[in-house]
């Protein structure tokens, strides 16, 4: 409630919500822009207190363009990270506002949503996709049915309309690992022509954290005592600033990673070499830390170009898949490799590497048999005539 100035897509905006009557007012760009918008915004309080709601005057019904870019400023720019913030936005802009956006909110109906989204499936969108559209348009009328704008949300219990493609049919995509041979390529590569990042990628292999986490990584995170790793922050890939710009985890918990001593090794190495700026433990020679879009571009694609055929393409969060591969093989409980690679749920951590655990099933069933001798048993029970028994009820069935 109030008037509230935000930024909105780069220009300065004035929202206004009075007792449920919504207005958004484009101002302008740069601060001069942000001056008078502030300034107005006071003018429109005083005006709203003394009970003038000529500003506010309903001019007719709330269409989804309008709201849906007060919810964006306003609602997810604040409550939520910056990149998710972007990606809403592009979903509002690219599939809902073409379509429904001089639409009235009260006028939306569960038909128009459906048929929409039926079209957009035919011309090819997943499942998957589509169902991240829909989220976005169920949280935007989430919101509205909150603030008493519409009487129920169209978009609710939309996963009946979603038709299972041959994607989804298949189930979850296997993770793309590296056989140990490729990892030592992968190693010896860098050792020679990227030393500057070997250590990162070591780091990403021994740790299974993601590259935005290990780009921010500081040295004051890296514990050589305790053998562990603070993981408390991750790049954004939200709006760009004047620096660099970093958010909570993924699920929004700090975590601590062990290190092995070899990694320990590596990472002193490291330091020595390449001693930090500012505190960043991987930093450009001018003293920022590494951008993720830079690693990947400019100092993990080159390896790929320079094997060729010898070392098929993947990306660098193959290497948190080959750790937890790895885990698994040496028979790591599920629960010490969830804890590790900061899943929110275990849950998470068996959807994508279930399918790994491979163990000896004989055996798990064997270590259900009493200790007698089978030998000993095997004697007892045919004297008693039980194994006679067995064979003649097998044999009749």
């Amino acid at each position: 409630m109030g008037v509230k100035v935000r930024m909105f897509e780069g220009s300065w905006y004035i929202f206004i919500n009075h007792r449920g009557r919504r207005k958004a007012k484009k101002i302008g760009k740069g601060a001069e822009a942000r001056r008078t918008a502030e300034a107005a915004a006071k003018m429109i309080e005083a005006k709203l207190a003394m009970g003038d709601l000529g500003i506010v005057r309903d001019e007719g019904p709330v269409t989804l363009e309008s709201y849906s870019a007060d919810w964006l400023a306003g609602y997810v720019r604040t409550n939520l990270k910056s990149s998710s913030y972007r990606q809403y936005a592009q979903i509002m802009r690219q599939h809902w506002v073409p379509e429904l956006g001089s639409s009235g909110l009260r006028d939306i109906s569960r038909v128009q949503i459906r048929t929409i989204i039926t079209r957009k499936m035919r011309a090819g969108m997943s499942a998957s996709r589509a169902d991240t559209v829909l989220r976005v348009l169920q949280a935007c009328l989430g919101v509205a049915q909150e603030e008493g704008l519409i009487s129920e949300n169209p978009v609710r219990g939309h996963g009946r309309w979603l038709l299972k493609t041959s994607s989804s049919a298949r189930g979850p995509r296997r993770p793309k690992l590296f056989l140990a041979p490729e990892l030592q390529a992968i190693f010896c590569w860098f050792a020679s022509y990227k030393p500057r990042w070997s250590g990162l990628v070591f780091l990403l292999a021994r740790t299974g954290m993601r590259i935005g986490e290990a780009c921010a990584l500081r040295v004051e995170d890296v514990d050589f005592e305790r053998r562990e790793i603070h993981v408390c922050r991750t790049w954004s890939s939200g709006l760009r600033g004047d620096g660099p710009a970093f958010s909570p985890l993924k699920n929004g918990h700090d975590r601590y990673v062990d290190m092995s001593s070899q990694l320990i090794d590596v990472l002193r190495e490291h330091l020595l070499a390449y001693p930090p700026v500012d505190g960043w433990f991987f930093c450009y020679e001018r003293g920022t830390p590494i951008h993720p879009r830079y690693f990947h571009w400019e100092v993990w694609r080159p390896m790929f170009q320079y094997y060729g055929q010898l070392l098929e393409y993947r990306p660098p969060h193959a290497l948190r898949h080959t750790y937890a591969s790895l885990l698994i093989n040496n028979h790591v409980s599920l629960a010490y490799i969830k804890a590790q690679l900061g899943h929110a749920s275990i849950d998470t951590t068996v959807d994508i590497y279930g399918h790994l655990i491979r163990g000896d099933t004989k055996r798990a069933v064997d270590q259900l048999d009493d200790p007698t001798d089978d030998a000993e048993k095997r004697k007892r029970y045919a004297s008693e005539g039980i194994m006679e028994l067995g064979v003649n009820r097998r044999a009749s069935a």
